[in-house]
């Protein structure tokens, strides 16, 4: 699951493609959903990439991701995380993107304070435009 993919999901498309797996693309715009599923069907990947208008509009792909991306210019990653805590699989990983500090002109910021109740592992950022942080179940 991508949230926050865009009309022009990258990293969801490269997903798709490397680990053969089913992707589910999540934007709140209708014209990125709409150009979104457009690249899909000319990319020819129908039948594994897809999206929707909400993160909790598929509770069953929720609960069996075994990866949930958010994107870096998604504002309320903490609310995903705690809406969907008591749903997704024990072994599931979210990745994180965000931009704290200087970061924060291009990113929506984290609050690494609200992680308390996570295992989150910082990945080194530096030269990125963006962070990221695996965070899971402790």
């Amino acid at each position: 699951m991508f949230i926050g993919a865009g009309a022009c999901p990258v990293s969801a498309i490269k997903i798709a493609e490397s680990a053969s797996s089913e992707v589910l693309c999540v934007d709140i715009d209708e014209e990125a959903i709409r150009y979104g599923t457009d690249l899909a069907r000319h990319l020819g990947l129908d039948d594994a990439f897809r999206y929707a208008k909400s993160h909790l509009s598929d509770l069953a792909f929720a609960a069996s991701a075994t990866h949930i991306f958010i994107a870096s210019l998604v504002p309320e990653k903490l609310d995903i995380l705690r809406e969907l805590r008591p749903i997704f699989r024990a072994d599931c990983r979210f990745v994180v993107r965000y931009g704290n500090g200087l970061k924060s002109l291009y990113n929506y910021p984290l609050d690494i304070d609200g992680l308390k109740d996570w295992r989150a592992e910082a990945l080194n950022g530096a030269g990125s435009i963006y962070d990221t942080m695996i965070v899971s179940r402790p």
